[in-house]
């Protein structure tokens, strides 16, 4: 878990882990592949909101506002870096 982030407005790349979900009936095989993990992902973005619980970033910025934008729990944050602008 990521213990500090950067300043409010930053560009970011955030690394983080999200959920997998399947209907359907499958095997006791089947449900242990690849595909079955939690899905590693990457997001970048401005930083918005950062909370203990979680953080917000826009992928869109037209100052003064923020459009399209996620919010990722902290618990599932692996690492956020600042990008160059």
């Amino acid at each position: 878990m990521v213990e500090t982030f950067p300043p409010i407005e930053t560009l970011v790349r955030v690394k983080w882990v999200d959920i997998v979900c399947h209907s359907g009936w499958a095997k006791l095989e089947e449900m242990t592949t690849v595909w079955e993990k939690p899905a590693q992902c990457e997001t970048v973005g401005w930083l918005t909101v950062v909370q203990d619980s979680y953080i917000t970033i826009a992928s869109t910025r037209g100052l003064p506002d923020y459009t399209q934008y996620i919010t990722i729990p902290t618990g599932v944050i692996e690492s956020v870096e600042s990008v160059p602008v």
